[in-house]
């Protein structure tokens, strides 16, 4: 009854209104924060979550120009992450005993629990195959960060997922690998200096991992996760993470006099800023 109340609170969300609000951002920011914060049931979370990302679908497929990146993969990612949310809520509330040797059981067998996460798994489905021909071949076209983040996140979905099976790992390679293409060419353009130097060598170290055929599972885990650790990568000296975005990122885990003087003349920190980092980073070694 409570959870019914909470839902019915529809004065802080109406659907009809929202569609028509012309900024998608905005729409995006608005329906999702209602997703995570208000809607409790998951029966009311499925149904509102359909209109929600079949809208949201359709206007992230919309480019006013020809030159406007491809930000489809945006409300996927954020819905996928408050799915995820919302599965370990739900996985909490079926719980009925505090004891850990209870928590799996009851987990595993919830029938709430698996409807819920079967859920889930047919509306990305359905909203996906939309217009195509043969649902494996939407699937597998699909944004490569949308599967990225499906595959990141498999607990939302059922034991026998229908869903994961139809993700070509390699093509979400072949995908990464175009995308350190792009970031190598771009490199080109960048100002010379230990920062851009140190971005270039790890890229050209990324670029040689991604070729190496031994290494591809660890790859493509790594894309899956997002972040290359230097732990694995051997020949990093400092640890690589990819965004949502699909951006890489380079994390100085050691830098040299240089890159503290051009992080320092570049306004990418400041200068107490950096000397307070080091002082840190003494203090714990």
């Amino acid at each position: 009854m409570e959870s019914q109340q909470k839902d019915n609170n529809t004065d802080l969300f109406k659907i009809s209104d929202w569609e028509k609000d012309p900024d998608r951002n905005h729409k995006l920011e608005k329906s999702m924060k209602y997703l995570c914060s208000e809607v409790k049931d998951k029966d009311t979370y499925l149904d509102l979550s359909q209109r929600i990302m079949q809208h949201l679908q359709q206007e992230f497929q919309k480019k006013e120009t020809a030159a406007d990146d491809d930000e489809l993969f945006l409300p996927w990612v954020r819905f996928l992450d408050i799915s995820a949310a919302k599965t370990v809520d739900l996985l909490f509330r079926s719980s009925k005993t505090e004891s850990e040797d209870d928590f799996i059981p009851l987990f595993l067998n919830n029938k709430e629990f698996d409807s819920f996460r079967q859920g889930i798994e047919d509306l990305i489905i359905r909203i996906l195959s939309e217009g195509g021909t043969r649902q494996k071949d939407s699937i597998n076209t699909m944004d490569w960060r949308i599967a990225k983040k499906i595959l990141n996140v498999p607990n939302i979905f059922p034991k026998q997922s229908h869903l994961l099976p139809l993700i070509n790992k390699t093509d979400l390679l072949k995908a990464f690998q175009r995308e350190i293409d792009k970031a190598l060419e771009d490199s080109a353009w960048l100002r010379l200096n230990s920062l851009t130097r140190t971005a270039k060598s790890t890229l050209e170290k990324l670029h040689e991992y991604s070729l190496d055929k031994s290494f591809h599972d660890r790859f493509i885990q790594a894309i899956i996760v997002g972040r290359f650790d230097k732990a694995i990568f051997t020949e990093f000296s400092n640890s690589l993470i990819s965004g949502e975005d699909g951006g890489l990122f380079l994390l100085l885990n050691t830098f040299t006099k240089e890159h503290q003087k051009d992080l320092v003349e570049e306004n990418i920190v400041t200068e107490d800023y950096l000397k307070d980092k080091i002082k840190k980073k003494i203090i714990m070694n």
